[in-house]
């Protein structure tokens, strides 16, 4: 069993590849039998499905280079043995987004941010367990994955474990964004500030404490780095704040520094920490790529996607632990 992860967002990534291990886990399937791979965007995800046979694809649709639907209908062109399951993951819950990924041949379709609840009922649908042991059952189970029945797009809109005041304020922001958004180059962004040098200033000395944390957060450190956590979460949030078009990351940064810090990091399991720890490091590598590409490179195609990306990992992060720490 082979599955494919793309997005081009290294948090969405990381929570999806915990996700899905810990199916894996739970269902008490030997890490021998599957694998995960990655790809960064459609065309990356697009050479791989070339070269490799996947099972099950899970494709983001905004992304880079080649965006998800582009990338799905090149999938579905290819001579391939027996076609992967695809399904599509997306920021954007609009009927037309979802009308175009059926049209071009998803066979589900899940709207970020994904949950728990979500990704396991997608792979217990598409994931014959039985056949990961006995491999002549997997043919039955390739065959009824593109029945007409089973291309059920609307079976997993009804998973929605974010509850709170926050989260849905945030979600309402989210929402908003994705209604007014509009794909704003680095280079055009960058002209309405000459002063650069100055306000990158305000995170300039923040690199350091960031990488240290994304090399070496743990379980095991958590508690004793959380203080060092928030005040960098608290930090960029204050940065953000200064261009006010990223309000809602700004917000959001600053939401999720108030959860962990009254989060009782002892009371969590070492399995939580871990699914912790690791969104945390991948969230601020996030924002220190997002800095790198509009800021240093310019070379960032949309500087406002770093909004929706980062948004749905802050409501995902905040969503957890709350479900888990009570």
């Amino acid at each position: 069993m082979k599955i494919l992860l793309v997005d081009d967002v290294q948090s969405n990534l990381g929570v999806l590849s915990l996700i899905v291990e810990e199916w894996f886990e739970d269902n008490e399937i030997d890490e021998d039998l599957y694998s995960l791979d990655e790809a960064y965007d459609g065309k990356d995800a697009l050479n791989k499905v070339q070269n490799e046979h996947y099972d099950i694809i899970f494709l983001d649709i905004m992304m880079p280079v080649m965006d998800g639907v582009e990338a799905l209908k090149h999938i579905r062109k290819l001579d391939l043995e027996t076609q992967p399951v695809v399904v599509m993951a997306t920021a954007l819950a609009d009927t037309n987004t979802k009308k175009v990924t059926r049209e071009a041949g998803a066979n589900a379709y899940i709207t970020k941010p994904v949950t728990l609840e979500m990704i396991d009922a997608m792979l217990n649908r598409y994931i014959d367990k039985k056949a990961l042991i006995d491999p002549t059952q997997t043919q039955e189970m390739e065959e009824d994955c593109f029945d007409d029945d089973f291309l059920d797009f609307d079976d997993f809109d009804d998973f929605d474990d974010f509850d709170g005041e926050e989260v849905n304020t945030q979600k309402d922001m989210m929402d908003k964004f994705n209604e007014s958004h509009q794909q704003v180059p680095a280079t055009l962004f960058l002209e309405d500030y000459p002063n650069l040098d100055y306000i990158l200033e305000d995170i300039d000395d923040l690199d350091n404490d960031i990488h240290s944390i994304i090399d070496f957060l743990d379980y095991d450190n958590l508690e004793t780095e959380l203080e060092t956590v928030c005040e960098l979460l608290q930090k960029y949030s204050t940065f953000l704040n200064t261009f006010m078009d990223f309000f809602e990351l700004s917000t959001s940064l600053k939401l999720l520094s108030g959860v962990l810090e009254n989060t009782d990091i002892s009371s969590l399991d070492q399995k939580n920490k871990e699914f912790i720890s690791s969104f945390i490091k991948a969230i601020l590598q996030d924002l220190q790529d997002w800095k790198e590409h509009v800021f240093v490179l310019q070379d960032a195609v949309d500087v406002f996607y770093i909004n929706a990306s980062s948004l749905n990992s802050c409501i995902q992060l905040e969503s957890y632990i709350k479900n888990n720490s009570q």
